[in-house]
């Protein structure tokens, strides 16, 4: 059962892009008036906009996750008006004090100026994080960028990534799914628990209907459960796909 609270004046501007549940409540990300924001809530009915401080200068947040020991936001960073965007991750206790983590960047990514992190996974023996970059116009093939990490605090480059530029992921606190490459015009997916070795789902059965690029999105729940909600050709519309992210 559903139920919709009043507007949120801490909402007001905001465009809302994430959301996680932690150890201590519940953080919400996006941006107000341009501006990255943070928004934490105890109980998720009662919200407060956070102070972002000199943490997050020329930034622009993409994801949020969370763990046992708090949160981990992603993103890109511009430090000075003129310089270019670079990969970033922020880590938060309590999701109010923020710091800068340690991120391992790769010389391709110089003079590609729309680098940034954009999901973070939470495995069981470990956290990931997926980005790319492109040319500084915007335009030109991306470069795929994956960084592993055992507490967030620091990021370690996984080169050469097995995932390909614009690769997403989700998590649920053990197995972490990447929607991973093409495979004979057909979307695989792939299942770690580190981020460091993956393993591609299998398929069984028939795959003429398998999803392709029209993903909507897909979600690890209880147990080893993958679900994903694909968009086909009509009139056939949206279908789902069961998946098992143990690799049995």
């Amino acid at each position: 059962q559903w139920l919709r609270h009043a507007a949120v004046p801490a909402f007001d501007g905001a465009d809302i892009v994430a959301i996680a549940a932690g150890p201590a409540g519940v953080l919400a990300i996006g941006r107000t008036n341009g501006r990255s924001s943070i928004w934490f809530s105890r109980d998720g009915v009662q919200w407060q906009a956070e102070q972002m401080g000199p943490t997050f200068p020329g930034s622009r947040l993409t994801d949020v996750a969370a763990d046992a020991g708090g949160w981990l936001v992603s993103g890109g960073l511009r430090a000075a008006p003129l310089a270019d965007v670079v990969p970033a991750v922020w880590y938060s206790g309590d999701g109010h004090a923020w710091s800068r983590a340690k991120m391992q960047l790769s010389s391709q990514a110089q003079g590609r100026a729309q680098g940034s992190v954009f999901r973070i996974g939470v495995g069981a023996n470990g956290l990931v994080a997926v980005g790319d970059a492109v040319s500084g116009d915007g335009y030109g093939s991306g470069i795929a960028f994956e960084w592993i990490s055992s507490k967030g605090t620091v990021w370690s480059l996984v080169t050469p990534s097995e995932l390909f530029p614009g690769a997403s992921i989700t998590s649920d606190g053990v197995h972490i799914v990447a929607r991973a490459w093409i495979y004979r015009d057909r979307l695989a997916f792939a299942t770690s628990q580190d981020g460091r070795s993956w393993q591609t789902m299998s398929n069984d059965g028939s795959i003429e209907h398998m999803p392709t690029w029209g993903v909507s999105g897909f979600v690890v729940v209880t147990g080893d459960l993958v679900v994903v909600v694909a968009d086909t050709q009509p009139p056939s519309g949206s279908t789902v796909w069961i998946g098992d992210a143990s690799g049995g």
